[in-house]
């Protein structure tokens, strides 16, 4: 299922109280699906990870009653709060299938009935869960057929770079070289396999996929505020050796070559948008992407107006990297209720970017 099709799924699955097991290689993005869609849903997230649980964080510590000549079971601190919530609450089981089958099996009363010795998960409570395959090499030995069978559905992702994009991508600050990067193999239809390649292999190294791009990007974004980044021009640095151990030697190795082929950007990107009639179009397509990649993480409601400017100017020579600056501007929350929105997305020759592209006003 595209990672799209599966946000959907989830999304309709906690509608209606139903419980779900998604599967997915390593770094495909289960977690960020769940964490965009508590966001979204404005739910509270509680991430429970059973593969480090023994069987008493399920079924709770048995404590003698004295009084009444019983034991009774005490939850602990997570569950307590699954079961005394007051407000709508995500539970994301994560990493089910590494628990052990005895961790499982006292997870299986919560999975069905949502009870487990006389204690009850509240009403606001929606369970997700998440797993690797066999498959991948993850520890994975697989699930009980009773603990499947609790789940109203199993779906598969499959990686999705514009849902990344959209949802992750840009909100958090992935660096323009990694974006501008993944987009320009996107344009050319090659976007998957750059985007994500997960190999599962007993080999000490990575391969692309979101989880290791957002890793990627973290590293360039630390060598920009450690004043390094000028390295990323240079094959035999320590960031490209940095790089190449996150998504892996190849793919490192295209980034580097999509960089050097890139002409230079601006002396300050600060010129778009101070400048936005004057300021040089980049010839090269790659510096195009770069460029607009790094207006959209520096753009600022003050700075929208200039940045809007240049991207009327971009889409007259070039249509679909003018409509992708656009569209990408919109995706920032802080930026989509301003008025050049309204303007830009109500005008009669710009309207039409923004259809399907998931940008809709706060």
């Amino acid at each position: 299922m595209k990672y799209t099709q599966a946000y959907t799924s989830v999304r309709r699955a906690i509608s209606h109280q139903q419980s779900v097991l998604m599967v997915g290689e390593p770094g495909i993005g289960k977690t960020s699906l769940a964490k965009c869609l508590a966001n979204e849903l404005g739910m509270d997230l509680v991430v429970s990870t059973p593969s480090l649980w023994d069987p008493t964080d399920a079924r709770g510590l048995p404590f003698p009653d004295h009084q009444n000549g019983k034991t009774v079971v005490l939850p602990f601190a997570q569950m307590h709060s699954l079961i005394h919530a007051t407000r709508p609450v995500l539970w994301l089981v994560d990493d089910i299938g590494q628990a052990t089958p005895t961790v499982q099996a006292a997870l299986m009363p919560w999975l069905l009935e949502r009870q487990n010795e006389g204690m009850k998960l509240s009403d606001h409570v929606h369970i997700v869960a998440a797993t690797n395959d066999r498959k991948h090499r993850a520890g994975v030995q697989g699930l009980l057929e009773p603990v499947k069978s609790r789940f109203t559905k199993i779906i598969t992702l499959e990686a999705c770079y514009k849902h990344w994009r959209t949802h992750f991508a840009i909100p958090s600050g992935v660096h323009p070289y990694v974006l501008a990067f993944l987009d320009f193999n996107d344009l050319n239809k090659t976007g998957n396999k750059a985007f994500n390649d997960f190999q599962p292999t007993a080999d000490l190294t990575n391969s692309p996929s979101p989880r290791t791009w957002a890793n990627a990007s973290k590293i360039l974004n630390d060598a920009e505020k450690d004043g390094v980044l000028a390295e990323a021009f240079d094959v035999d640095s320590v960031l490209f050796h940095d790089v190449s151990g996150s998504v892996g030697a190849k793919i490192a190795g295209e980034l580097w070559s999509f960089i050097k082929k890139s002409e230079e950007l601006p002396k300050s990107i600060d010129e778009v948008f101070t400048s936005p009639d004057q300021c040089a179009i980049p010839k090269s397509l790659e510096t195009k992407f770069i460029l607009v990649t790094s207006i959209v993480r520096s753009c600022t409601l003050e700075k929208l107006g200039g940045a809007v400017q240049f991207a009327k100017r971009l889409y007259k020579e070039n249509e679909e990297i003018g409509s992708a600056l656009i569209r990408s501007l919109f995706l920032r929350k802080e930026l989509v209720n301003s008025k050049e929105f309204i303007e830009m997305s109500t005008h009669r020759e710009y309207s039409k970017i923004f259809h399907g592209c998931g940008v809709a006003r706060a």
